[in-house]
């Protein structure tokens, strides 16, 4: 009888080790909000992205299309801000570039908790002002 309890000791505890190691492993995000973007110059979103003090990234992906809705080898550089709506106005910046690639960004510091918009612009490249618009995607998670 000794070695049965032993045995089912070990067995429950074998099984309590495995379960939070898969538990552990299995990362779900707090927050998951995306947004688009169409411009020539800036854009605001509506969307208020309720976000936590947490780890936070942008993944985002755009193209740069000249006058005639053709993708332009020249490829211009953008800005997301990611910028709290009410209260002490906490914003948070990276840059891009519109190269029909996926860039994923780290937010240096965690946001503060509370309503985000997020805001894109088109920016220069160095002195240059690239032609052209961008179009593109994005998430925000956490």
């Amino acid at each position: 009888m000794k070695k049965l309890n032993k045995t089912i000791s070990t067995v429950a505890l074998s099984a309590l080790v495995v379960t939070s190691l898969f538990a552990g492993a299995q990362e779900t995000k707090a927050y998951s909000g995306s947004y688009s973007f169409d411009i020539n110059n800036v854009v605001q979103g509506k969307t208020k992205h309720n976000l936590s003090s947490k780890r936070t990234t942008t993944t985002v992906r755009a193209q740069t299309y000249n006058k005639n809705d053709k993708v332009q080898s020249e490829k211009s550089p953008f800005n997301v801000k990611i910028k709290r709506v009410e209260g002490l106005g906490f914003e948070y910046s990276v840059n891009s570039k519109a190269d029909n690639k996926k860039h994923t960004h780290l937010l240096t510091n965690s946001p503060k908790k509370g309503k985000y918009n997020v805001i894109v612009k088109k920016t220069r490249d160095g002195w240059k002002n690239v032609p052209g618009y961008i179009k593109g995607s994005g998430s925000i998670d956490q």
